[in-house]
């Protein structure tokens, strides 16, 4: 139940992207940077969001799922590890969403586009 829930899930964020892609790109080409920029946030923080409420709904599934089979015996810090996980997930969406906020206030989109830092840098 919890793979088909975050199946679904991430079918609908990829979706999402999607879209958000297509409409900053049809902005672009009218001209409308600033209406860009603000739809690209929008649907930037609806997508963060949505990462992390479906983390946070599948808290246990993600812990089954890193522990394996639920036959097996598992040490102490192996049931630690797995139930930090989902902590862990959602700190990594929180700090991805925060640093790609800071790069693109600091107008280093070429960095979030995946490009070198060497070549996304204005400087030399």
């Amino acid at each position: 139940m919890t793979a088909w829930r975050l199946f679904r899930n991430f079918f609908g964020i990829i979706m999402m992207l999607g879209i958000a892609f297509a409409l900053f790109g049809l902005n672009q080409i009218r001209g409308n940077a600033d209406q860009a920029n603000e739809i690209g946030f929008l649907f930037n923080a609806a997508i963060f969001i949505w990462l992390g409420f479906t983390v946070w709904r599948a808290r246990a599934g993600l812990t089954q799922m890193m522990l394996g089979r639920r036959t097996a015996e598992h040490t102490p810090t192996e049931i630690k590890v797995a139930s930090w996980y989902p902590w862990y997930a959602l700190a990594v969406i929180a700090v991805i969403f925060v640093l790609s906020l800071v790069l693109g206030a600091m107008g280093q989109t070429a960095i979030l586009r995946g490009e070198t830092i060497s070549s996304a840098s204005p400087c030399c």
